[in-house]
Formats: C-alpha cells, sequence, structure tokens
C-alpha cells in the first residue's frame, strides 16, 4: 500500500534483466518479511506454545505438539523464541530506526500477549486488544514506514482491519473456549460464554466489511477500483465467517475454516496487487 506497488521497484522488474540488481533494490522489503514473520512472528508463536501447556494438553487441536508431548523441552524452546527475537530485531536494525522501534513494540506485545506477568491472553479484552493492535496496526504500520512517512499512514483503514483481527480473533477464542476455561484462562470467550462472543465476534466482522467499502468507496488508503472485488467478497466473508462459528465445537474443522477465512482474504490482497500492477 505505501509504494502503490504489488512489489520494491515493480516498473523496473524483468526477469531478463538484472534480477538480482532488482532484488537488492527491495532489500529493506524482504528483511522486513523475514523480520515480522518468521523471525519476530515465530518469537510470538513459540512463547504462547511455552505458556499454553495447560491449555494445549486438553485441545485435541494441540496435544500432539512436541512442547505437550515432551519432544521439546521448555527450556530449548524458549532458547530458539528469544533467538529468534534477537535476529529478529538485528534485521529491523539494519532496516531504519522507526522499523526497528515498530519491530521492538510488535516482540512486546507478542510476549506480553503470551507470557507472565502481562499475560494478556488470560485478561478478557486485552486479550482482543493485543491481537489487534500488534497485527492490524504495527506491522501495517511498520511495512509503510518502508516507503512512506509514518505522519501520512491511513490511521482509519487500520481502525478498520484492527476490527477485522478482533472478529477473527474471536472466532477462535470460541473454538478453544472449554479447554481455555478448564485451564483457567479468562479469554474473551470464557468471559462473555459462546453466544455473547459470537454475537460481539459478527458485530466486528460486519463492521470490518462495511469499513472496506467505505474506505474503498472514499480511496482512503485503498483504490476506488477495488470497490468492486470487496463488494464481490463479502457474501464469501459473511458465509466463511459463518461456517468458522458454526464449526467451533469441534477444534480441527473450525480451525481449517480458519485458515480458509485468511485464503479468501489474501484474495483480496492479491486482487490489490493486480491493480497497483495494472495502474
Amino acid at each position: 500500500m505505501g509504494a502503490r506497488a504489488p512489489l520494491p521497484a515493480w516498473d523496473r522488474f524483468a526477469l531478463d534483466q538484472r534480477v538480482w540488481e532488482w532484488l537488492a533494490e527491495g532489500r529493506d522489503f524482504w528483511l522486513a518479511l523475514i523480520c515480522l514473520g518468521p523471525l519476530l512472528g515465530g518469537f510470538s508463536l513459540l512463547l504462547d506454545d511455552l505458556y499454553d501447556y495447560e491449555t494445549d494438553r486438553r485441545n485435541p487441536r494441540r496435544c500432539t505438539l512436541p512442547t505437550v508431548q515432551g519432544i521439546l523441552s521448555s527450556r530449548t524452546v524458549r532458547r530458539v523464541a528469544w533467538g529468534q527475537a534477537g535476529a529478529g530485531l538485528l534485521l529491523a536494525l539494519a532496516i531504519s530506526p522507526v522499523f526497528f522501534v515498530l519491530a521492538g513494540i510488535g516482540g512486546a506485545l507478542g510476549w506480553a500477549y503470551a507470557a507472565e506477568p502481562w499475560r494478556t491472553k488470560s485478561r478478557a479484552g486485552w486479550d482482543v486488544v493485543t491481537n489487534a493492535l500488534g497485527v492490524a496496526v504495527i506491522c501495517p504500520l511498520a511495512g509503510w514506514s518502508l516507503t512512506q512517512p509514518v505522519g501520512d499512514f491511513p490511521w482509519g483503514l487500520a481502525v478498520v482491519n484492527a476490527l477485522g483481527t478482533a472478529g477473527a480473533y474471536i472466532g477462535t477464542a470460541i473454538m478453544d473456549e472449554p479447554y481455555d476455561r478448564a485451564a483457567g484462562l479468562r479469554t474473551v470467550a470464557v468471559a462473555l460464554g459462546t453466544g455473547p462472543a459470537k454475537k460481539l465476534g459478527w458485530a466486528l466482522w460486519l463492521l470490518y466489511l462495511f469499513g472496506l467499502m467505505g474506505a474503498s468507496a472514499l480511496g482512503y488508503g485503498l483504490p476506488r477500483t477495488l470497490l468492486p472485488l470487496v463488494l464481490g467478497l463479502s457474501p464469501l466473508f459473511v458465509g466463511q465467517y459463518a461456517r468458522v462459528l458454526w464449526a467451533a465445537g469441534e477444534p480441527r474443522a473450525c480451525w481449517r475454516r480458519v485458515v480458509e477465512l485468511c485464503a479468501l482474504w489474501h484474495v483480496l490482497v492479491l486482487g490489490l496487487a493486480i491493480l497497483y500492477a495494472a495502474s
């Protein structure tokens, strides 16, 4: 979005003309993908596995994890996690000071979500806020900073993205509600109960879709030409979210529906990339 292009230096891309030079031009972009994805993202996921032992051993979707089965020790997982965090921050520092600060905030949110003493995962409401802030605001802002001033970031669109992230998160919280309750975790689904949590999830998800439509129609952060695709995909987004909630009582089936929902979202991102490539 910041570059208004599918990839860095897109206008100079050609398979037969010095591809390596083109890749070098987008160095910061490729480093950022590795930093926010497998390194800092992996750090957050490993910490979640490390501190979720009591929940995971009860959960049929997660009881086969190496940490639960004792294949990997908690000491090993902790070392790998913090090694990933350190490598991610080193890459972030090589990109820019602004990106480093944002990456650090993202990593801190991942730590606060999973680990004591904060463990916002077990604090109803804060679990939603931590996910929405990290995934929908900090990471996109870090990406935006690669090509644009932070002050020009479309904050209204970040709010829209946060609504969608929160809605999707609540779907997964409902899926794990029985196991979180048994382990003493007070997630938003445990605190509200399954029925009210589903209603809240629906409200957030529908606000997200209407927000996308509004942003596209106004050309706010998104091109107006994206509106037909958003309108066309919205019924599919609604239907797929319904499938996520319907399958909430079956963890493995529900998780497949969540993955399908993410895949559908990537169709929207691909459409945006194609529009930028054609402009």
